[in-house]
This record gives C-alpha cells, structure tokens and sequence, in this order.
C-alpha cells in the first residue's frame, strides 16, 4: 500500500525568526523563487539599498523588463509604516518599475491599497502583494508556497493585450512549493 502523508501548516516564523535576519538573506540567496512567482526574470542588485532616511531590503532588476523591482519584506502582518516605504522607494531608487510587498498575511486594507496604486500606475509598472505560508510533511525540512494575491492588471491597462499577468488577485496556476527554506 502506498504511504501518504499530510501537508502541516508552520508558521513563517518558525522557519525563519527574524525577516531582516533570516529571509531577508534568504530571499536574496534564492532570486528564483521571487522570480517564478513575479513571472520576471530577476537579478539580485543589492540587499539593504540605502537611500536618504530608507532602506531598500532587496532590490532587483528585471532583466526582461529593463526596470528595477524593489522588494519590502517583513513576516507577520505589514502597517502603514511598510506601505508607505513601497511607494517612496520608487523615488529614491533609479529606474524603478515595481514594488513588491512580501509578508505572511496581507490584510484587507494593504491588499485595496496596492489595487489602487495600480490602477493608478503605467502599464510598465505596478505594485504586487505576496503571502508565504510554510508546511511540513512529517519530519521534513519546511517548504514554502509563495502565493501572489494583489498585482498588476496588465490585460485592463493596455486595451485587453494579454500580458504576463491576467487579473488582479488572480489565482496563479501552480504556485511555487519550495523545500529546504533553511
């Protein structure tokens, strides 16, 4: 008989303590996970990016899209504080095309945030939300599910020409299931 096991949910935070310590680095070490859920091609330009008072955590460049993507990542649930560094980011470093928050739980509120920034921005351009849930089988190393929940409506802000992205907080097909977040 075949043996199944079940998938048991962790908490980010067990598999990474502290964001800026822990995946922070590791989201920089792993550029490909970011990418396939981003649909980019992503190359790693710098962790902790300093600018005026702000600090970029990661920042990307693009390499399909020639703009840089700008990365504010936190476990636990995002506040005003977060939001705002998303959009001054933008301003403070060159080239710029996207804004990516990353955090376990995006509330209501953050998730309508970055819809309206979106219909608001270039269709070059845009602002994705991203969850991390973590599982376990058995005793196994903890694997991550990186889900996009809010990006950009591409199809709406270039006269219905399928892009990259189809509907805002669309439900991505296979969304990356990662083994050995350590």
């Amino acid at each position: 008989m075949t043996a199944v096991h079940t998938l048991t949910p962790v908490s980010v935070t067990d598999v990474w303590p502290c964001d800026g310590q822990d995946f922070t680095p590791w989201l920089a070490e792993h550029p490909d996970i970011l990418a396939d859920a981003l649909q980019m091609d992503l190359e790693l330009e710098g962790a902790g990016v300093a600018f005026g008072s702000f600090c970029a955590d990661l920042v990307f460049k693009a390499t399909d899209r020639g703009r840089r993507v700008v990365v504010e990542s936190l476990l636990g649930r995002p506040d005003t504080d977060d939001l705002g560094k998303l959009i001054k980011y933008p301003t403070g470093v060159e080239d710029t095309g996207y804004g990516v928050l990353i955090a376990e739980r995006l509330g209501p509120k953050h998730r309508s945030a970055l819809n309206w920034l979106n219909s608001v921005t270039k269709a070059d351009s845009g602002f994705f939300g991203i969850e991390l849930e973590a599982f376990r089988i058995e005793n196994s190393p903890p694997a991550i599910k990186v889900c996009v929940v809010v990006g950009p409506d591409v199809r709406a802000r270039t006269g219905g020409i399928s892009t990259a992205w189809s509907t805002v907080g669309a439900k991505r097909p296979a969304p990356s299931l990662v083994g050995g977040a350590s």
